[in-house]
């Protein structure tokens, strides 16, 4: 068990570092080995996606979600599905990321970011103007970070639609 946390430690450090090709060859390996921990093909799928290799991510996170499936398994899907320009199950996934987490800032900005990116603004202000309305604490960072960039977008889309 110490050399197989060894490896996932190494595979992770790969991959924070950017070499992609060395930490997909440790997932790899670790995705066959006998010592198994419930992450390792969502990281894998996570790797896979990072170098286009989108048939392959998808597989590695359908073992995933076998062991887990949660906000981040959707989103994940998701943006592997846009990438291959399969824009009904992106949506569906970004939808469900949203129902599984309704109190994430971060799920309904990027449903926001995906409606915006192709092209059907109505819908990306329609969640842009929910996430104004959700409770947020000036503590926490991230959704001011978010709210900050959601005020910008309908801002910039409002100026747009009026010439």
């Amino acid at each position: 068990i110490f050399q197989f946390t060894k490896d996932l430690k190494t595979a992770r450090e790969f991959s924070k570092a950017g070499f992609r090709h060395l930490a997909l060859a440790n997932y790899s390996r670790l995705s066959k080995g006998t010592v198994w921990d419930n992450t390792i093909y969502f990281s894998y799928a996570s790797e896979l996606q990072k170098v286009k290799k989108l048939d392959s991510a998808i597989l590695r996170l359908r073992e995933s979600s076998k062991y887990m499936y949660d906000d981040y398994t959707t989103t994940l899907f998701a943006k592997i599905y846009f990438e291959k320009k399969q824009l009904h199950e992106a949506e569906e996934f970004y939808l469900q990321a949203v129902h599984i987490n309704p109190k994430s800032f971060r799920n309904r900005f990027t449903l926001m970011q995906f409606y915006a990116e192709i092209g059907h603004e109505e819908k990306a202000k329609a969640v842009g103007n929910f996430i104004l309305t959700m409770p947020f604490k000036p503590t926490e960072k991230i959704n001011v970070q978010i709210r900050t960039q959601v005020r910008h977008f309908l801002i910039k889309s409002t100026n747009l639609s009026n010439p």
